[in-house]
This record gives structure tokens, C-alpha cells and sequence, in this order.
């Protein structure tokens, strides 16, 4: 799941979550059984609903990137 969002005037209605919990649905109807997601350390909130949903930090993962322009 990346680059999901709730309009300001929308959030604190539980839209991002059952966003989630309709990705993750279909996503287990083609068999899919590991979800993941990347999100900013800074984002507190994000890493708040999915922790709430259960998603938790691998260690064991590397996030690598290669940016051309700072404000990518």
C-alpha cells in the first residue's frame, strides 16, 4: 500500500482504514498473504492506523533509494 491519503476535511472518519481493509481484502482474493507498506518515520499518524491494523516494522528490511532532486 503506498501513497494513500485522506482529504483534511475527511480524516478522523475511519476512510483510511477502510481503504486498507478493502486493498487487503482483495489482495487476499488473488492469494496474496504478505501486505506491506512504506511510510516516513515524521508521518505519526499513518504509523499510528497501521500499527493499530496490525502492520509492524521488519528489521530485517532495507529501504533504498536513489534521488535526483531533494524535494522527490
Amino acid at each position: 500500500i503506498n501513497r494513500l491519503t485522506v482529504d483534511p476535511e475527511f480524516r478522523r472518519r475511519g476512510i483510511a482504514q477502510e481503504l486498507i481493509l478493502k486493498v487487503e481484502e482483495r489482495l487476499k482474493q488473488k492469494g496474496i498473504q504478505v501486505f506491506s507498506t512504506l511510510i516516513f518515520k515524521s508521518n505519526v499518524s499513518s504509523l499510528n492506523l497501521f500499527s493499530k491494523m496490525g502492520y509492524r516494522a521488519d528489521s530485517s528490511i532495507l529501504y533504498l533509494s536513489k534521488r535526483l532532486d531533494k524535494e522527490a
